[in-house]
């Protein structure tokens, strides 16, 4: 894609085509999205700005811990940012993978249940400052009791919330 002068690749990998499709962990440390694959993807979108990957899974959690190191290396090798759901939360960390780094942002799901106590319905809001090199991501999660999308602050630390200039918090 082309955006404001920026290329964008955008390339969505398979982390589930190896599940049970059970609602239990059977599946974790058992997926790929296929090393190969992944590599193939990766050299397609490699002369863009901007390079998104977007899978299910978390890389730590679900993938066959004896790939992950490559998998990482691969995704931290063309400075990506990896996008993936599952946990049903908002949150962000670096990686590393062969000494560089990468970004993985996991989005919550905002429709799970109907106002459930359990499953709180959640996404993740970023915006790209590609010039500045800044990622602003405002967490929202909905407010059974106010019936609104409010700020879920909880996954991210205070001291990366951005501020405008008369102190008033905007986004992390």
């Amino acid at each position: 894609l082309q955006i404001k002068g920026r290329s964008i690749g955008i390339l969505g990998i398979n982390t589930a085509w190896f599940c049970g499709g059970g609602k239990d962990n059977e599946d974790r440390f058992q997926l790929t999205p296929g090393k190969a694959m992944l590599e193939e993807g990766l050299e397609v979108i490699k002369d863009c700005d901007i390079r998104i990957v977007l899978g299910h899974h978390p890389i730590d959690t679900w993938f066959i811990e004896a790939e992950t190191p490559s998998l990482r290396a691969l995704l931290a090798r063309y400075n990506v940012l990896y996008l993936h759901g599952h946990l049903h939360e908002n949150t962000f960390r670096p990686e590393i993978g062969a000494g560089r780094e990468f970004l993985t942002i996991m989005a919550g799901a905002s429709y799970q249940a109907r106002e459930h106590n359990l499953w709180v319905n959640s996404f993740l809001w970023c915006e790209l400052d590609y010039d500045n090199k800044y990622l602003y991501l405002e967490p929202r999660q909905w407010s059974r009791n106010n019936q609104e999308w409010s700020i879920a602050s909880a996954n991210f630390p205070e001291k990366l919330r951005v501020r405008d200039e008369n102190g008033h918090p905007l986004a992390y």
